[in-house]
């Protein structure tokens, strides 16, 4: 995901300077009509006083004459006129192409704002980058991530970027100092005291804090203990900032909620003079919906597999979430084995996955068109760019409410219509947390639901402008617009379940075929859900 932190410090006199530009040509406009006005009313009051002076003197003149006479000088008046609003004209075309170049010119002057800043910026960051299920940094699901930005960074001559790790000889590149933008992990930054001792050595002028939500969610709250959570560095890179008590901190994430928020300013020791840009995580494009199931998961994603097997090529590119590397390894199983020939076109990507398989799936599912489904846990999650994905599945709900919206983001980047479909029991409602409930529970609209944690109640009443139908599967219960479409993965999942349904009402009782039938939705909506 792409994010920068822009401050222009200059836009006020830019904006102020273009303003400036439109009052002055609308003066001129005001002053030159004016001018004009009192030009045709001299003119006028010439003709009249004319006339009057030279009505003696043209009484004896013959009528022909002096029709001839008035004829002249009418045409010459309009010739006069026409000149005069020639005149107007190009000078009025000729205003208006000035103000053009004068948007033009700002808009050129912004972008290159932009790009300074941002380039400012770049040459200040100290990112840092960490892995979800691994601790060695040598096995960071990210690397492939810090590869990718370190690739793009690559393009700007003057900057140098580089990741802890990547070689011996980069490693001695940032010792050095000779390295401007540092990409590692808070193992690294903050647990590595021999690194921590020669970066203390650098001259850091800003520091940033990429996917800060991380911080709560591995680094654990300030009551739990340091070995009960999953990376306790996480809860110590505010230590840098006695590192390098000059360097501006800048903390960045898509997915912060008001817990989030709160336990960051703790962290980075935050006061009240920090300033906050926040942008609502809310992806219009992206359609949520929930379908139960029954507790197997080969009776869960039967009709994927009946889909896979009839549209083959056709089918649409799909990432399937699972909690665990044990359901990861099932579906993939459960799909391989009723579709054999899915093998070259369906992956795995977990903490166990080599380094290599994990950036081949990555371009694959990335640039190609080969693969079509890819299981994964979280390890394939934050700032994975996934081209022309549309369809993300969750096999369970994920644990948490920044988990589901992070994973459910990788659908969509392009701005098209997609779609994120949690499949769920009651079973796997036990261990996540009571705002991942209530989007499964709710009865009104899920993306209020989702969005209840990170917005305020003003801002999440204001999500009605979305169309119903695109909302979620309930508001689309209750969309009266007339166009109203399923999303190509629920039309699989419908086409599917009604199809199957229909084989099993036909089938003979004492079938050997295996039933893949859902239980109703009203017999697990009325099935007890822990709470």
């Amino acid at each position: 995901m792409h994010k920068h932190f822009l401050q222009r410090e200059t836009d006020n006199d830019q904006r102020d300077r273009y303003t400036g530009s439109l009052i002055a040509r609308d003066e001129f406009l005001r002053d030159f009509k004016a001018k004009i006005e009192e030009y045709f009313v001299n003119v006028s009051l010439s003709k009249s006083q004319h006339e009057q002076d030279d009505e003696g003197s043209r009484t004896g003149s013959n009528s022909s004459r002096s029709t001839s006479s008035s004829k002249i000088s009418a045409k010459r008046l309009k010739e006069e006129q026409l000149k005069i609003e020639l005149s107007a004209r190009k000078l009025t075309l000729q205003k208006e192409r000035e103000i053009e170049l004068a948007k033009l010119s700002f808009k050129l002057e912004e972008e290159e704002l932009q790009f300074n800043t941002d380039l400012a910026v770049a040459n200040a960051k100290s990112k840092m980058f960490s892995d979800f299920e691994q601790t060695d940094t040598s096995e960071c699901p990210l690397v492939s991530l810090m590869q990718d930005q370190v690739k793009r960074l690559a393009t700007i001559s003057c900057v140098t970027a580089a990741y802890k790790g990547d070689s011996s000889e980069t490693d001695d590149l940032i010792r050095e100092g000779k390295i401007d933008i540092i990409f590692a992990s808070p193992e690294t930054l903050v647990g590595d005291r021999h690194w921590r001792n020669d970066l203390e050595k650098l001259n850091v002028c800003a520091i940033v804090v990429d996917e800060f939500h991380t911080i709560l969610s591995w680094g654990g709250l300030a009551d739990e203990e340091e070995k009960s959570v999953f990376r306790k560095w996480f809860r110590h890179i505010g230590e840098l900032r006695s590192l390098f008590p000059t360097a501006p901190v800048l903390a960045l994430s898509a997915t912060c909620t008001k817990a989030v928020k709160k336990r960051v300013m703790s962290v980075l020791n935050f006061d009240d003079k920090t300033r906050f840009m926040f942008i609502s995580p809310n992806k219009e494009n992206i359609k949520f919906v929930v379908h139960r199931t029954a507790n197997d998961a080969e009776a869960a994603i039967f009709w994927l597999v009946e889909a896979l097997a009839k549209f083959e090529n056709a089918f649409p590119k799909i990432i399937v979430y699972c909690n665990s590397i044990k359901d990861v390894s099932s579906i993939y199983n459960i799909i391989v084995t009723e579709l054999p020939e899915a093998v070259s076109y369906v992956e795995m990507y977990h903490s166990e996955t080599t380094d290599e398989k994990k950036e081949q799936i990555l371009r694959d599912i990335g640039e190609g068109q080969r693969l079509k489904i890819v299981i994964a846990t979280s390890a394939l999650g934050m700032g994975v760019d996934v081209a022309d994905c549309h369809n993300i599945v969750f096999y369970g709900p994920p644990k948490t409410i920044v988990d589901l919206v992070q994973q459910a983001g990788r659908a969509g980047r392009d701005g098209e219509q997609s779609t994120a479909l949690l499949l769920c029991n009651p079973h796997q409602l036990v261990h996540i947390d009571d705002d991942v409930k209530e989007i499964v529970r709710t009865k009104t609209c899920r993306r209020s639901a989702i969005m209840q944690c990170f917005l305020s109640s003003s801002e999440v009443s204001k999500l009605s402008n979305i169309r119903r139908h695109n909302c979620c599967d309930l508001c689309m219960t209750v969309c009266a617009c007339g166009e109203c479409n399923q999303t190509a993965i629920e039309q699989l999942l419908t086409a599917a379940t009604l199809e199957n349904k229909e084989v099993k009402e036909g089938s003979c009782s004492d079938s050997d075929t295996i039933s893949y039938e859902y239980e109703s939705d009203l017999e697990l909506a009325n099935m007890e859900m822990p709470e």
